[in-house]
């Protein structure tokens, strides 16, 4: 077993982590990383030393430098079961399997071994694949995730998210059509997940599933201010987004094009220099996961 780990990672679930490292180094070879991107060419090492557990302990975007590292390893996902301690900021990959945050427990279902087998999405770029474990956000979203300011995220947490959607929903938003659904016309925002949750504990998707071999996708035609705080409201007390302003359905596959390069993240992570379309395909149950 390898983890992966962020040693200068903030808040008090990484403290607890680096507090437990001493006891770790007998069960399991550690890999600190030293940098963005890092993530991804140790699980490659991983993977090519014959390790059959690779756990990426941190956020949603660490288990999306990871998944990216063994899918480029020959063989990477049938090789490797992906185990995860969280201590990001959403942790919706944990939510969405049930995984908590506290470092007693999910590390005891690491040790347990018992796996399941998921989907795993990926979006073609050049005849590149980029994985990713949860949802990919076209349009508005991936604004907002590039607008956030490292700083503020630093001192106020989950809130700068908040805060850059606020001012994001203010600005001109991307016009994004969907090749499967020509007759929709223009959207500003589109999400495509593979799962329930998005943005945390936020049911976008109720009844989404991991392993149905589709794309649960919503797209919303405008995006305001007014419209988010309708989004939250709904979510909150209803459970729900307010069906009235988006539309669904689910697919296979999923072409999208803008009239420029489409703002797009995966995981929450900004992916940079993407073309005007973008293609996303499901791999059935390819990537083997640690669960409870």
């Amino acid at each position: 077993m390898g983890v992966i780990f962020n040693p200068v990672a903030r808040g008090e679930k990484a403290k607890s982590f680096r507090s437990q490292l001493e006891q770790l180094k007998s069960a399991c070879a550690l890999k600190p990383t030293s940098g963005p991107g890092n993530a991804s060419e140790l699980a490659m090492e991983l993977v090519n030393e014959g390790y059959e557990i690779i756990v990426a302990a941190g956020g949603d975007g660490t288990i999306h430098e990871v998944i990216n590292g063994i899918g480029h390893c020959s063989d990477g996902f049938n090789r490797v079961a992906l185990g995860v301690i969280p201590f990001g900021t959403a942790n919706v990959f944990a939510c969405e399997h049930g995984i908590p945050s506290r470092f007693s427990e999910s590390w005891k279902i690491v040790n347990n071994n018992k796996t399941r087998r998921i989907d795993l999405p990926c979006m073609v770029n050049q005849d590149k694949e980029v994985y990713f474990v949860q949802m990919a956000g076209a349009g508005f979203d991936a604004l907002a995730v590039k607008a956030v300011r490292w700083n503020l995220k630093k001192k106020i947490g989950y809130l700068a998210y908040g805060w850059s959607a606020f001012l994001t929903a203010l600005r001109k938003k991307p016009q994004l059509t969907i090749a499967e659904k020509p007759n929709w016309g223009n959207q500003e925002w589109i999400i495509i997940s593979n799962g329930r949750f998005y943005a945390g504990k936020y049911p976008f998707f109720p009844q989404a599933k991991t392993d149905d071999g589709l794309f649960d996708i919503c797209a919303f035609h405008k995006v305001n201010v007014f419209l988010l705080a309708l989004s939250y409201l709904s979510l909150f007390f209803l459970g729900r987004l307010p069906s009235r302003f988006i539309k669904r359905f689910q697919s296979k596959q999923l072409s999208l094009t803008g009239t420029n390069s489409v703002p797009l993240e995966l995981d929450g992570e900004d992916i940079k220099n993407t073309p005007s379309t973008l293609n996303f395909r499901l791999l059935p149950k390819q990537l083997t996961i640690l669960i409870p």
